[in-house]
Order: structure tokens, then C-alpha cells, then sequence
């Protein structure tokens, strides 16, 4: 297509119009030199209700709250400093899911879930500073709810909820996720 249209067309694919780029030297404009005015792009009506508005730093557009929010993950959360101190968290929760895994020989083992209540416990650990949370089924509902959140952005469409108001989209995708924040019972860290 490229050598019919040359280095920048733009192709509409269903209702939605996209601009191509066919060169280093105008992909470079484009991604460095002038990514505020590119960076932006429309948010689904799911994203926007699941995100309060496009608030986090996944959906939110290229300004001031962006910014913000990217410096302080750079800064306070993904810092070599605390990167290190949470390395003793994530080695005794790997630990642990290891010795889970090898307590199950010859059985079945869902790796999924075994990661995934892994990934729970070292962010509740890290994020809480307990030993442990009482709460056995946390990763499983975080499980549910993250994976409800996933098919909501995946099926929800702007054209599927245009003619409704904003309050029914936000029930309908909201029944969808069917949030309800799991109970925490977290044990106090012995120190």
C-alpha cells in the first residue's frame, strides 16, 4: 500500500479512521517529536466508567494528570530503593508458590491461578505490609473481578450504548464487572 499512497495515508476501517506511517523518519516525528499531539485517544464508554472518567494513568490522556501520575510510579513506587526492599517479599511468596506447586505432584496444577495468588500476595504483602492475608479467596475474587473488568473492555462498544444516558451505561457496565471489594482480614506483621 506504500507504494500506492505513499509514506502517510489514512485507511477507514469500519467507523473508525486511521492514519499509516510508512517511514522511520515520519514514525519518529510522530512517536518523539510530536507524541502529545498524537498521544491522545478516544475512550470506550466501559473504560471510562471502570476508570472514573479516564483518572489512571492506563486511560488517562496525555496532560497534566498524566503526567503526575507517571512521575509518581517512576518515582516513589518503581525506584531502585523500593524495588530492592520488595525483593524479599518476592522471593518468599515465589518460594511458597514453588513448595505449593511441589506439594501437588501428580496432580493437576493450574499455573494460572497459582501466579496469579502469587502476584495477590506479594502486592498485599508489599502494599499492607502484613505476613499474610486471612482472606483465602482474595486472589480468587481479584481473579473474577480483573477478568469481569477485561471482558467489559473487550465487548463494550461506544456504538453498542450511544442512545442510552450516561447513568444507565454506567449501571450496565457496572453489572457487568459486578464489583463488590473483596473482604480483606490481613494479620498484622510481627515486628
Amino acid at each position: 500500500m506504500a507504494h500506492t499512497y505513499g509514506p502517510i495515508f489514512k485507511l477507514k476501517l469500519g467507523s473508525k479512521l486511521h492514519v499509516v506511517i510508512n517511514t522511520p523518519e515520519l514514525a519518529k516525528e510522530v512517536v518523539r517529536d510530536q507524541d502529545e499531539a498524537f498521544s491522545n485517544r478516544a475512550q470506550t464508554i466501559a473504560a471510562s466508567v471502570i476508570t472514573n472518567g479516564g483518572q489512571d494513568i492506563a486511560f488517562s490522556d496525555n496532560n497534566a494528570n498524566w503526567r503526575k501520575l507517571r512521575k509518581i510510579s517512576v518515582h516513589e513506587m518503581l525506584s531502585n530503593k523500593n524495588i530492592e526492599a520488595g525483593s524479599s517479599v518476592r522471593r518468599d511468596e515465589v518460594r511458597n508458590a514453588i513448595k505449593n506447586v511441589f506439594g501437588r505432584i501428580g496432580t493437576k496444577v493450574d499455573i494460572r491461578e497459582i501466579a496469579f495468588s502469587t502476584e495477590t500476595c506479594v502486592l498485599t504483602r508489599t502494599i499492607w505490609e502484613s505476613k499474610g492475608v486471612k482472606n483465602n479467596n482474595l486472589a480468587a475474587e481479584l481473579d473474577m473481578i480483573s477478568s469481569n473488568i477485561v471482558q467489559v473492555l473487550g465487548r463494550v462498544k461506544n456504538n453498542n450504548l450511544a442512545a442510552e444516558s450516561r447513568g444507565t451505561r454506567r449501571r450496565y457496565v457496572t453489572s457487568w464487572i459486578n464489583f463488590s471489594p473483596p473482604s480483606l482480614m490481613i494479620e498484622s506483621n510481627p515486628t
